[in-house]
């Protein structure tokens, strides 16, 4: 019983203080720091975004979005893609 009592005093004691070992200020900007990131990433992708779409019937196709010209591809064979990313290269 004495133990849960000193436990007890010891937070008490850390919690009246305000005793944290990373302030609200330090937490804050890590938060910030990693909501940049993230929206860095998310929107200043201008890589090519290509999806393998598999049809019941056993067939695989391709879509593809090219957030530079805003062009895209849908439903596209192997070849037809291939031809389509050249296009965004040699144009």
């Amino acid at each position: 019983m004495n133990s849960k009592l000193t436990c007890h005093k010891a937070y008490t004691s850390c919690a009246s203080k305000n005793i944290n070992p990373i302030s609200t200020t330090q937490q804050s900007n890590v938060f910030l720091k990693l909501l940049e990131q993230l929206f860095q990433a998310l929107m200043t992708s201008d890589e090519l975004q290509i999806r393998e779409v598999y049809k019941k019937e056993g067939n695989t196709y391709f879509s593809a979005y090219d957030p530079i010209t805003g062009q895209s591809i849908q439903n596209a064979s192997e070849d037809e893609l291939r031809s389509w990313i050249e296009q965004r290269f040699y144009a």
